[in-house]
């Protein structure tokens, strides 16, 4: 198997910490691997290492500009450094290349509520998520 896949099968099991080397040993292999940096980026932002998972995302945009999930997993890593100005321009980068990303859209709803008008009429991106729960979507027993 190679380093990235056990890297990734790693961190998908809650080894975070272990699949960090393997990530590195899989970057100096492959340094033009736009996954691996951002699979890093993604595992670092697990262990809440956001400076470091917001190099690895930007590396990885470098390599290719449009990324969706490296741009998505960006806006994450700043907002955990609370950079809100640059993570709202950072999830525009993704809508931008996948105008339905709910998540993008749910995230920067999030951001704007600040600024209602253009919060909320992000928040109804809500409804699009499978994962979104609401007395209005749940069906009631009778």
């Amino acid at each position: 198997m190679s380093c990235h896949l056990m890297a990734l099968a790693l961190a998908q099991t809650g080894q975070a910490d272990t699949a960090l080397p393997r990530f590195q040993k899989a970057i100096a292999s492959t340094p033009s691997n736009h996954e691996i940096h951002t699979n890093l980026g993604s595992t670092l932002i697990t262990l809440e290492r956001c400076s470091g998972a917001l190099d690895s995302f930007d590396k990885a945009i470098r390599l290719k500009p449009d990324s969706v999930d490296a741009f998505y997993n960006r806006s994450i890593a700043l907002q955990c450094l609370q950079r809100f100005d640059e993570a709202l321009a950072s999830y525009d980068q993704v809508t931008k290349f996948a105008a339905d990303h709910v998540s993008a859209h749910y995230n920067k709803a999030l951001l704007l509520l600040g600024q209602f008008k253009e919060g909320w009429d992000l928040f109804e991106w809500r409804w699009q998520s499978r994962n979104f729960i609401s007395p209005r979507r749940t069906p009631t027993a009778h």
